[in-house]
């Protein structure tokens, strides 16, 4: 029998569909019972429908596959969609709706508790709900190591006794951020608490990201409550960087240490961020970062518009700077004050600038508080310098001291707490360069 050649080809391209379908196969999901079906799976899978997650929902396990959202929507999870993902891609999806009351998962996220060497991009969460975690949790994952996360925007309202907490994840470990924010939210915790992350640490890379939440926690930072990058020689590259992030429309609370943008930095580098809203702390507090440590190095960066009201530390910029830090061409904005009975070190710019063996610096910064109040060591610039670390910087001349209940007048406006040796023409520069527009100084 002689076979037509239009019938043969016909037969080797349906070969050939047939190979590529095994080779490849992605499997395409519609309801929440195939969703469940991808735990411990390596596949490729697609969402052609939007899903309504039943009563009763257990996140999905050891996901190590692809799941691809094509722009539906994930609705009613009462947990996490995933338990743990493993070198996995997820993306293209919205979640609505998600409320998480009771979880004793010790990582917990609306997306993932945990994630390992994976990749999250183009995520949306809408009215997200959390009232549950005990280590890590956060709006997107409660863990993160070795992952990284584009385009993810988040909406959350978290309330919650973890030890970490932030609005788009808890603790990341070795970790990159693109371009992604929490658009709004409050978040309410005991420990360590930020609007964006609640801990950072060992390596990490951080840019274009933003929070517009409201944060209360012990260790609380608008942006990020902790950085803690990996421990690195003097004048080394940092191992940790955050570039052109902000933190809007923020009210900061913390027992320990308050930040406009963070609480606590150390071995890490900030550039080009800010911070707006008040900040209100009990012990330490900063309208950009409340304690900077450890070789750390903040440039071209604004901390707070609004005021800062704190205890024992308080400073328009930076609380307490310790153990080799730097801060370069930085803008503080807004009134300064600490409250209380006890002696404080309060500072337009800065509160304390610590002896520690290693050079602590300001160099070519701005304070324009218009009022630092407090009780002690009370000035325009630096509260307290244990040691000569301020360099080319300029506090308002028309700045008021208010000091121990008492008008302080301040004669001029020479190097020492009370304000630096900076020209006007100097300030106009550094002002255009952080993006500000200065009016009256004269």
């Amino acid at each position: 029998m002689k076979i037509k050649k239009p019938l043969v080809l016909l037969i080797l391209g349906f070969l050939c569909c047939c190979m590529i379908a095994a080779g490849d196969e992605m499997v395409l999901i519609s309801s929440a019972e195939e969703l469940a079906g991808i735990r411990d799976s390596e596949g490729s899978f697609a969402l052609v429908a939007d899903i309504d997650i039943p009563e009763g929902w257990v996140p999905i396990e050891n996901f190590k596959g692809s799941l691809d959202g094509r722009g539906h929507i994930i609705r009613g999870l009462s947990q996490g969609l995933f338990a743990r993902a493993e070198g996995a891609e997820i993306k293209n999806f919205e979640i609505e709706d998600a409320k998480i009351l009771a979880d004793g998962s010790s990582s917990v996220g609306l997306l993932v508790g945990e994630a390992v060497g994976s990749q999250i991009t183009n995520i949306i969460i809408r009215s997200g709900i959390i009232r549950a975690g005990k280590g890590n949790v956060g709006g997107l994952a409660g863990y993160l190591s070795d992952c990284i996360v584009e385009k993810v925007f988040i909406c959350v309202e978290i309330d919650t006794d973890a030890e970490y907490l932030g609005g788009l994840v808890g603790t990341a470990v070795d970790t990159r951020f693109y371009s992604s924010g929490v658009d709004e939210g409050r978040l309410t915790g005991m420990g360590i608490v930020g609007g964006f992350a609640g801990r950072l640490m060992d390596t990490g890379l951080v840019v274009g990201c933003h929070s517009d939440a409201k944060v209360s926690g012990a260790i609380a930072g608008g942006f990020v409550g902790q950085v803690s990058g990996a421990e690195l020689p003097t004048n080394a590259n940092h191992k940790i960087e955050l570039i052109e992030c902000t933190t809007m429309i923020n009210i900061t609370m913390g027992s320990e240490s308050a930040g406009g943008f963070a609480g606590e930095i150390s071995f890490a580098s900030i550039v080009e961020c800010g911070a707006f809203g008040d900040v209100m702390g009990k012990e330490r507090s900063g309208g950009f970062v409340a304690g900077l440590y450890d070789n750390s190095r903040v440039i071209y960066s604004y901390g707070n518009n609004g005021d800062v009201h704190g205890g024992k530390v308080v400073g328009g910029f930076v609380g307490e700077m310790a153990r080799g830090v730097s801060i370069e061409f930085g803008y503080s904005g807004g009134s300064v004050r600490g409250e209380g009975d006890e002696e404080q070190s309060v500072g337009g710019f800065a509160g304390v600038i610590s002896e520690d063996g290693a050079p602590n610096t300001i160099t070519s910064c701005l304070s324009f508080a218009p009022w630092v109040v407090g009780q002690g060591d009370v000035h325009r610039f630096v509260g307290r310098a244990e040691h000569r670390g301020v360099n080319n910087c300029y506090a308002m001349l028309y700045s008021t001291v208010v000091r121990n209940g008492e008008l302080v007048h301040v004669l001029s406006n020479a190097y020492g707490p009370d304000g630096g040796d900076m020209s006007v023409a100097q300030v106009d520069e550094i002002a255009r360069r952080i993006g500000w527009r200065v009016e009256g100084v004269q």
